[in-house]
């Protein structure tokens, strides 16, 4: 039974914990953070750009284990997140955590004779994922002094 669905229902806040991505360790899921309901994210490259996809990392971790997987625009196009969707839906998860606002470490500016780097904003994410149907959605935002905001919104 989903405990993050209930939180929606009821408009209740909950915490996302994210954790980083690792095919060598499995970190215990906490189900509660200062006393409110938590549910785990797992990260989408933020140690490296070369961090294993949450939804690989996701298969670690028992069924029983609410998973919110997140997706960052980092190098990526709207094709990769349809298919990332698939996915997803294919391994029954329904919470998605959608970013914008950060880059990533290989950045090319397009001036150094790499291809600019691309990114997908999650207004098209959340647009497409709208479109697809079927999931809960977190949005994380970035603003210009860093500090971060996040909102789930079940769609």
């Amino acid at each position: 039974m989903s405990h993050v669905s209930p939180c929606f229902q009821q408009n209740q806040f909950f915490m996302l914990v994210e954790y980083l991505t690792s095919l060598h360790e499995i970190y215990p899921v906490k189900h509660e953070f200062a006393g409110y309901p938590a549910a785990m994210t797992l990260a989408d490259r933020v140690h490296s750009d070369h961090d294993i996809a949450p939804l690989e990392a996701s298969k670690s971790y028992p069924d029983s284990i609410e998973k919110v997987l997140h997706f960052s625009g980092k190098a990526r196009d709207i094709q990769d997140f349809e298919r990332f969707l698939e996915q997803a839906k294919s391994a029954n998860i329904q919470n998605l955590l959608l970013l914008t606002g950060d880059k990533l470490k290989e950045h090319h500016n397009g001036r150094d004779g790499q291809p600019r780097s691309r990114y997908l904003e999650s207004v098209n994410a959340v647009m497409a994922a709208k479109q697809h149907g079927g999931f809960r959605i977190g949005l994380l935002l970035i603003r210009l002094n860093m500090s971060k905001l996040s909102v789930m919104h079940s769609i």
